[in-house]
């Protein structure tokens, strides 16, 4: 752990050091970028071990499963420990115990182009035991000593021309305070939208404060001393045209209450309020929560808001109009009567117009997911109202194919424009092919991405969680849109958007969400993440077996105690989530299974995990005195044509298919085609890209596909063509 103490100290940026029994708010100026603090990290952790993650992890049929591994993870603990402490880090440090309340705080102001900003930060690290405290003190000093700095009981001071960086001994504080130049202005605690926010927003067990305003300043300030002469007159249109300028703080609040876990954030503006997109925003239309009416009512997750695409498209040719005008001012000719401007100032650009005004307000989306891990299950779509249905098919007839034939050269996405189609009966009671209008269909390739063959087969068991962007307008007057290809879209051109039998009013919890939501509430999200793990916890019982048929007396669990779904399930809730404005404030509020508090965890079992191991890393260095390292053997990649290598990547799209399979229907298909043909939710069958069908191997024969007692075999008939029964040189996957 040689590095770990100077990093403690040279990541301490840098401002005069202050009294530890000052809270670092009272200390940091009101230019800060960003604050932390946590209370309390012990009640925080408490609070996770009462979340729905912690009630999992801590439920006995999870705890019984795991029985076998569980004193590997409580040894790996113990030797990460004992790596900090053979280095003269307390080990008690990886004990979320052992930390009372902690801070942290950055500030900058100015922007020197050869010296950079000038910059103030403070930490805070209160400990439950002061010994902890002491003894992290001492291994600081004894390093700062080693460095050249001022040390004595209760101070280390490191201090050159222009800054100073120190650490601060007193009780069970530890005080770190940097600095370099001055950086002026009142302490955070008593500006106007930090007390605003600390008491607009309830206790929580974690508070974060920024300042969004400082951060685009100092964005527009090393902009105007390094960027080109274009860029600094370009982004300053484009920040003033989304709003971006008129951003001044955003505080958020997370933890848990009751075993629920919330967030609430209030975002403030600068004088004058929002402007651009976000101003659009702030004044716009709100959610209408009658569009609850067209989300059926087994959706696992739903929004509601309101899209003005309108100001979209007035951002877009305010902008484009404002850089053309910046280039002419700047000497160069622009013919603005060119046909790649004909949407902008030629006869287009009354269609684009007319299409764009005519989207919106209305929008709502939902999802009813299933086996989401694994990608290729559920149904839904987001769909926004339209109001002129014939302007904007009008407008996408003109730009998607230009779209697609500038996605012709590009080998990894293809665009699809295709005619959806209907089936009805004319006035002679003859049946008809009756044309409705066109879709757009994206499909991803990334095995045309140049990668060595094993990635690319790895891509392949990827391929079903690629989304399949699939989009058009019905002729009831919506744009449908869905990421699960385009049997959504076809469905709903076809027949309209209509009102399912029965809506997600008859979900209760929805419903009680629903009916507890304000009418001026701009965005509604709602979701049950119980049905997408119980699929998930299902799928895993179903591959569980395979792999432990493949590791022998080597897997350490016993597959008989495997928790079944409820287990999981019955420790999560709903997620509901608003937003909305509160005059010149925008605001938002969550509560569910799963928030902010939980990223903060595993962001935080993250470091510690790094710094165990870095910390046996270096024992192991340090008492080694040499370490020999075998040599390789060179990684051969296979020739694009390999035919072995086609082999094993349509082996693994077969196999993967028939887990999948198998994991929706608890049996396996009597033939491959069988993959192909769409189920409920399945609407493209199993297969990753189905319209390639069931390929055969690399040397042209059909694949051998065998249902078994245990299950199933799936093997080539390798380069002799010969079916040896999967043995020889028969090719399978191990």
């Amino acid at each position: 752990m040689s590095r770990i103490a100077p990093l403690l100290l040279a990541t301490a940026a840098l401002a005069p050091a202050a009294p530890a029994q000052q809270g670092l708010a009272e200390t940091l100026p009101d230019s800060t970028l960003f604050y932390l603090e946590i209370p309390d990290v012990q009640a925080f952790a408490d609070g996770f071990a009462g979340s729905s993650l912690g009630r999992i992890w801590a439920d006995d049929a999870l705890q019984e499963f795991l029985a076998p591994v569980l004193p590997m993870i409580d040894g790996a603990l113990m030797q990460a420990r004992s790596g900090l402490e053979a280095q003269g880090i307390p080990g008690a440090l990886l004990d979320p115990a052992t930390y009372g309340r902690v801070e942290l705080g950055l500030a900058m102001s100015g922007f020197d182009p050869v010296t950079g900003p000038n910059a103030s930060f403070g930490a805070r690290l209160t400990f439950h035991d002061p010994a902890v405290a002491q003894s992290l003190f001492q291994l600081i000093g004894g390093y700062g000593a080693a460095m050249g700095a001022e040390v004595s009981d209760d101070l280390v001071r490191i201090q050159d021309e222009d800054s100073l960086i120190a650490v601060r001994l007193t009780g069970s504080t530890l005080a770190v305070d940097g600095g370099k130049g001055e950086v002026a202005g009142g302490p955070l605690a008593a500006a106007p939208g930090f007390q605003e926010a600390r008491q607009a927003l309830p206790d929580g067990q974690m508070f974060l404060h920024l300042d969004l305003g400082r951060f685009v300043d100092l964005g527009l300030a090393a902009l105007n001393q390094f960027a080109p002469e274009e860029a600094r007159a370009m982004v300053p249109m484009v920040l003033g045209g989304i709003g971006l300028d008129s951003l001044a703080t955003l505080s958020v609040t997370t933890g848990w209450r009751g075993g629920d876990s919330f967030g609430e954030g209030v975002m403030t503006f600068r004088q004058g309020g929002p402007t651009g997109l976000i101003g659009a925003g702030l004044h716009g239309a709100h959610a209408d929560k009658s569009l609850a009416e067209y989300i059926p009512a087994d959706a696992t997750s739903f929004s509601i808001g309101a899209a003005d695409l309108s100001a979209v498209w007035n951002f877009i040719t305010t902008t484009a109009d404002q850089l053309i005008d910046l280039a002419e001012s700047q000497g160069q000719a622009i013919d603005r009567g060119m046909p790649e401007l004909a949407w902008l100032y030629g006869e287009d650009r009354a269609m684009y117009d007319q299409a764009f005004a005519a989207i919106g307000p209305e929008t709502f989306s939902w999802q009813k997911a299933e086996f989401s891990m694994m990608g290729g299950g559920g149904s839904g779509g987001s769909f926004v109202r339209v109001r002129d249905v014939e302007a904007v098919r009008k407008m996408l007839a003109g730009v998607m194919p230009q779209l697609a034939a500038i996605l012709a050269d590009v080998d990894f996405l293809d665009l699809q424009i295709k005619d959806a189609t209907d089936r009805k009966k004319n006035a002679d009671g003859e049946w008809t092919t009756v044309k409705l209008g066109e879709y757009y269909q994206f499909r991803f390739n990334l095995n045309a991405l140049p990668m060595p063959d094993e990635a690319k087969m790895q891509m392949g068991m990827m391929a079903n969680m690629l989304p399949k962007p699939a989009f058009g307008v019905t002729d009831d007057g919506w744009l449908v849109f869905s990421l699960q290809g385009s049997p959504a879209v076809r469905k709903a051109m076809k027949a309209g958007v209509q009102k399912p039998a029965e809506n997600i009013l008859a979900n209760e919890e929805a419903a009680d969400f629903l009916g507890r939501v304000p009418d001026d509430a701009s965005g509604i999200r709602w979701s049950d993440p119980r049905p997408v793990v119980a699929g998930a916890v299902t799928m895993i019982q179903g591959m569980l077996p395979m792999v432990t048929a493949q590791m022998g007396d080597q897997f350490p669990l016993d597959l008989e105690k495997m928790p079944g779904p409820d287990v999981f399930t019955s420790h999560l809730r709903t997620s509901e989530a608003l937003s909305w404005f509160d005059g010149d404030k925008a605001r938002m509020t969550s509560v569910g299974s799963f928030n902010g508090g939980e990223a903060m965890v595993l962001v935080g079992l993250g470091l510690a995990t790094f710094a165990g191991v870095t910390a046996l890393v270096e024992e192991e260095q340090a008492t080694e005195l040499e370490i020999e390292s075998a040599p390789t053997e060179p990684e051969v990649i296979a020739d694009e044509g390999d035919p072995m290598e086609a082999t094993r990547m349509e082996l693994l799209r077969l196999d993967t298919g028939l887990m999948l399979y198998n994991a929706v229907n608890s049996a396996y298909p009597d033939s491959l085609e069988v993959l192909l043909q769409p189920q409920p939710d399945w609407d493209e069958g199993f297969l990753a890209d189905p319209e390639a069908g069931i390929q055969p191997d690399g040397w042209g024969n059909p694949f051998v596909y065998k249902l078994t007692a245990a299950g199933y075999q799936l093997y080539s008939c390798g380069p002799n063509g010969v079916d040896d029964g999967g043995n020889g040189d028969d090719v399978k996957l191990q």
